[in-house]
């Protein structure tokens, strides 16, 4: 019965063992975009326990408290299927941020689509990112390559299909399932739409934001770090 069901592992035995041998490996490979990953979910997370807490009730300050739990969870989401192997799902929630963020962003842009969407009513999505000047530059390819994973275009499922395992035995097992196309290269795991998330927010809750110093220095620390990322990026 229902009631009686409790979580065990042995009931997803062989998922799980694959998943636990692809979350040690990307801990030992990919040590420091785990870490940048969970310093950047934390932030958010705070920064968002902290907003929702203030009274509003009109305008962009509310539309954004209202997409916040969508925002962190999607953030926290696309982590744990990355980390755990399941990197085509990974692509297509990425995807559903990226738009999430476009949106919140027009806010910003164009009162008219604001009031729409308190108001319940239809937004053309195109629409919104005509308005924001991203047809033809990189948001836009970008969302044009996560759209393929949602729409199940060929070019998103060759990314992620073990091709050389598929050439040599014939047939596909539950490991294969857990790699990616080597030559495709390992999918983005860096939560660049997390620090987009973190920007947003410290943009529209400024002022708010001047009354809790500790999340501000907290803030201060994490733009530093990210500063001596890209520095030491554009350097090489």
């Amino acid at each position: 019965m229902a009631e009686d069901y409790v979580y065990k592992e042995c009931y997803f035995k062989d998922i799980d063992r694959l998943e636990k041998k692809v979350f040690k490996e990307t801990m030992s490979k990919q040590l420091w975009l785990v870490d940048w990953n969970i310093q950047a979910i934390n932030l958010l997370a705070e920064m968002t326990l902290f907003v929702s807490k203030k009274k509003t009730n009109t305008g962009i300050k509310a539309a954004t408290v209202l997409m916040l739990p969508r925002l962190l969870r999607t953030s926290k989401s696309v982590f744990n299927l990355i980390m755990k192997g399941h990197y085509y799902d990974g692509e297509v929630i990425r995807r559903s941020f990226q738009e999430n963020l476009l949106l919140l962003i027009s806010f910003e842009k164009n009162k008219t689509i604001l009031e729409r969407w308190l108001n319940g009513k239809q937004i053309d999505a195109y629409g919104v990112r005509n308005a924001l000047g991203l047809k033809g530059a990189p948001d836009h390819k970008l969302y044009s390559y996560l759209c393929d994973f949602v729409h199940s275009k060929i070019p998103a499922h060759l990314r992620y299909f073990p091709k050389e395992s598929y050439q040599q035995k014939g047939l596909l097992t539950l490991e294969d399932l857990f790699v990616y196309n080597q030559e495709e290269g390992m999918p983005s795991f860096f939560p660049d739409f997390t620090i987009m998330a973190i920007e947003y927010l410290k943009r529209i809750f400024s002022k708010e934001l001047e009354s809790n110093t500790v999340l501000l220095d907290k803030i201060k620390v994490f733009e530093s770090k990210l500063y001596m990322l890209t520095r030491k990026e554009r350097d090489l």
